[in-house]
């Protein structure tokens, strides 16, 4: 008879488990939900929610995964054991997933010399570098988009840091474009695609000059600042498939 009333005290904890788990979730969403509804219309602009609400809700399922073992283990020494051990596994995995960043930041950072302003190319990944952190660097894409790159994905690619300290060389060739593109500002674009490749000294302002315009199209010079003739070549293959003949 007790045993019955055991089994039947257990089944019934695991559906009042799962039904709360349910809840919680669809209740974690609702309120996530609010918080953005809230934000567009009396708080433009302040996304801090987005930065606590992970945190508080991670909280929120630890404090749930306790009461839930509260219900199944009855037995405290039981509850102490699993309790301890489900901590630990979290400490760890959470610890690893801090301290392989931080890790490989050291080691990256021993290599090399990153500062604020270089150029780094991690991949199909190139922008300018706006903050080095603990565990990742900022960097600034050409489109404008700053993205956070983690240092163990850095070390896990093929990728160079372009210090714009060093020796530059200073180039000269020369693109061709339509006559109607130049009124639509193509000299502009052309400016600001050389300042922030990758492969160009971007505290050197480039130089563009027209040259001739003939049967609609415009002959312009290009002078450039790069880190040798293999930057130049990257660079004039950048221009040459976006802007050639536009």
């Amino acid at each position: 008879m007790e045993q019955f009333v055991g089994d039947q005290w257990q089944q019934w904890s695991l559906i009042k488990i799962t039904i709360a788990a349910v809840i919680l979730f669809f209740v974690l969403r609702l309120l996530f939900r609010t918080l953005k509804i809230l934000q567009v219309r009396y708080f433009s602009g302040n996304l801090s929610y987005q930065r606590y609400f992970p945190v508080v809700e991670m909280l929120v399922w630890l404090s749930f995964i306790y009461w839930a073992l509260e219900q199944i283990l009855t037995d405290p020494l039981y509850f102490t054991v699993f309790f301890i051990t489900i901590s630990v596994i979290g400490l760890l995995w959470i610890g690893w997933y801090a301290a392989r960043d931080y890790i490989a930041g050291i080691i990256l950072r021993a290599q090399d010399v990153y500062e604020v302003g270089h150029q780094l190319v991690v991949g199909k990944i190139a922008g300018k570098i706006l903050k080095i952190g603990y565990l990742n660097i900022e960097l600034q894409k050409e489109d404008g988009i700053i993205i956070k790159v983690p240092y163990s994905k850095i070390t896990s690619k093929v990728h160079y840091n372009k210090n714009e300290n060093k020796l530059v060389s200073t180039y000269k060739f020369h693109l061709k474009v339509t006559s109607e593109a130049v009124l639509k500002g193509v000299i502009d674009r052309i400016h600001k695609s050389v300042l922030n490749s990758p492969w160009h000294a971007s505290h050197i302002s480039p130089q563009i000059n027209k040259r001739a315009e003939n049967n609609g199209m415009v002959d312009l010079e290009i002078v450039v600042s790069t880190f040798g003739v293999k930057s130049l070549e990257k660079l004039q293959l950048q221009l040459y498939k976006k802007f050639e003949k536009s």
